[in-house]
């Protein structure tokens, strides 16, 4: 399974277009049994959708349906999606809305369009802001490896559609300083800030705020991120 990661994440860095990212995010996403994947980007928690991309077979119905009835609103998902970093099952949000009957009522009628099963992942950024890419699917098995692989797909086509669209707007990401990258690169190896402080002669905490100065240049909450902006986009590799 993870040489279908490996390749998507090669393909992110190489694609040079919107349609081959999604060409290639389709091809990774359908290995593990989903058959559509959306991206939803957010503002906040009171704000209205601000644009939806679909990519698989959507039914276009649905997505109709989802705008004019304003679901965003009362959709458990995207109200999940707010407070935790983990991608979760749409089981997940069922059990726990089971006493907001709007809540379910979403859930309900994505039921009824065929949408039966699925897995979402929160994308934060160090903004305030935030995605949701949705994966959806009759065949989609969430067993650890299956919803693993797809978080990391998640992540990485994500990365891969700001960078396209950093490219459009000729906005450049503010620049890592020598130390922040190498630090990170050992990070990326698995090395914790103890080891990264005897490998490089500085303190542990020296270590930490590299990182942590690092995540706030590049715009991102977690170590995680950090890792992927920076190997998606050059700017470190394993």
């Amino acid at each position: 399974m993870m040489d279908v990661i490996a390749q998507f994440m090669s393909d992110c860095r190489t694609a040079s277009t919107y349609h081959e990212v999604e060409a290639k995010f389709k091809q990774a996403f359908r290995v593990f049994g989903a058959e559509t994947g959306t991206v939803s980007c957010l503002g906040s928690t009171s704000n209205l959708l601000n644009s939806l991309k679909v990519v698989g077979s959507p039914d276009s119905e649905f997505v109709r349906n989802y705008a004019e009835n304003n679901f965003i609103r009362y959709d458990p998902a995207a109200k999940k999606s707010v407070s935790t970093l983990s991608g979760f099952s749409w089981d997940e949000c069922r059990f726990e809305s089971r006493d907001d009957p709007r809540a379910l009522h979403v859930l309900d009628v994505a039921d009824d369009f065929g949408y039966k099963n699925g897995f979402v992942v929160p994308i934060h950024s160090g903004l305030g802001n935030f995605s949701v890419v949705t994966f959806t699917g009759d065949h989609l098995e969430l067993n650890p490896t299956t919803r693993g692989c797809l978080h990391l797909i998640a992540i990485y086509y994500h990365v891969a559609l700001e960078r396209l669209m950093l490219i459009d707007t000729a906005v450049s990401k503010p620049e890592l300083t020598a130390r922040q990258k190498e630090v990170l690169r050992w990070v990326s190896a698995g090395k914790t800030d103890w080891e990264i402080g005897q490998i490089l002669s500085i303190s542990e905490a020296t270590v930490n705020r590299h990182v942590e100065r690092a995540k706030e240049r590049i715009g991102v909450r977690t170590r995680a991120q950090a890792i992927v902006e920076c190997l998606v986009n050059g700017i470190v590799s394993l």
